[in-house]
């Protein structure tokens, strides 16, 4: 009896050790943007292109609403780079992402996120990733695979979020209309908004690290009570 409660007191000290600095900052989580997202044809047989618009205007209080635990506020994505999508997989909607520049992601108190008392809680330098739309569906996911596509990060949650972020966005198409239409003409598929979205922390090393010293931890303690 004495033994088995000395070994799970040993894997609560391992797991204590491992998780401390390994626990991650929440997610933001964001909300409905404008219906400014524009896919365009550029007559060819695998490649499309895609803008954001204004995706949050101002007077718009009720759009891009984020929040991030007890902290609630607005994001915005500024920026025009060229960026091109590239069929991946036709039967199962993907398609690769490249833009010329990286957009800029903000987490804000603002819509916005300027103008007199803007606190800017996280921003940094957004490269979009991937493209699924399922055939036949009125959604779409970018960066469907969780890559980190957010860097350079800044802003008073920047030093515990840590170095990377994955933002993901899901889209909400005004019809059931497939991007896929596109190829090999020149005609636009608009009315897309953003539905929803989060922005995830990425591990930091030395967190993993503490982390799986945890678990060497767990072991040798455990070998020393069993062979007691």
């Amino acid at each position: 009896m004495l033994k088995s409660v000395a070994v799970m007191a040993a894997i609560g000290i391992a797991f204590l050790a491992g998780s401390t600095t390994a626990k991650a900052q929440a997610p933001i989580n964001l909300g409905v943007s404008a219906a400014s997202l524009v896919f365009t044809g550029e007559g060819s047989s695998s490649n499309i292109g895609f803008a954001f618009g204004n995706v949050c205007p101002n007077g718009s209080p009720a759009l891009c609403i984020a929040n991030e635990g007890a902290t609630t506020g607005h994001y915005d994505i500024t920026g025009s780079p060229t960026i091109t999508l590239t069929l991946a997989n036709l039967s199962a909607g993907t398609w690769t992402a490249s833009q010329t520049s990286p957009l800029t992601f903000s987490f804000c108190s603002t819509t916005g996120c300027h103008g007199l008392g803007n606190v800017v809680y996280l921003t940094g330098n957004l490269q979009l990733v991937d493209l699924v739309q399922t055939p036949g569906g009125n959604t779409g996911t970018f960066n469907y695979t969780g890559t980190e596509n957010l860097t350079d990060l800044s802003g008073t949650l920047a030093s515990s979020f840590g170095s990377s972020g994955v933002l993901s966005l899901n889209l909400q198409f005004s019809s059931r209309k497939n991007i896929e239409s596109l190829l090999n003409d020149t005609n636009k598929i608009t009315g897309v908004r953003i539905g929803s979205g989060t922005v995830d922390p990425t591990p930091e090393p030395s967190s993993m690290l503490l982390f799986g010293s945890g678990f060497l931890a767990f072991g040798a303690i455990l070998r020393r009570r069993l062979m007691a």
